[in-house]
């Protein structure tokens, strides 16, 4: 969530794209994950991990089945005036980054464990073109 002020000073708070994503069931793309800060994928590490997250507005977004127990017990009503949404089990985030070296030491024994690592050769134009053109 990003938060933002309207035109009488109130706070808002508006959904960025990873909310919105968790909640459709869309992915996402981390661009340069070698280059985020720790303490950002640290904060993200419970959506990653456990697919829930507490928000900067007070909603919090929930697995879909924890979501759907609740729902179950107290009614969607309820859960919907608790601002609790369900992270749709299609959600997905896709991390791009450099190998890790010695002056990129992102890839940490924690942040090894939030994504299923893929090594991308290098490419050469020939095959890049090939790429692009097949989509």
């Amino acid at each position: 969530m990003r938060r933002t002020t309207d035109s009488k000073g109130n706070t808002t708070f508006v959904e960025q794209p990873l909310v919105r994503a968790a909640k459709l069931g869309g992915f996402v793309i981390l661009d340069g994950v070698d280059r985020l800060p720790s303490s950002t994928l640290a904060i993200l590490s419970p959506l990653i991990t456990d697919r829930e997250l507490s928000l900067s507005d007070g909603s919090r977004l929930m697995r879909s089945d924890r979501y759907q127990s609740l729902v179950a017990s107290l009614g969607q009503d309820e859960v919907t005036r608790r601002n609790i949404f369900e992270v749709k089990p299609t959600f997905r985030i896709i991390g791009l980054a450099l190998p890790p070296n010695l002056k990129l030491g992102w890839l940490s024994e924690e942040t090894c464990s939030f994504f299923v690592l893929h090594t991308m050769p290098t490419l050469e134009n020939v095959q890049k073109v090939d790429i692009i053109c097949a989509v």
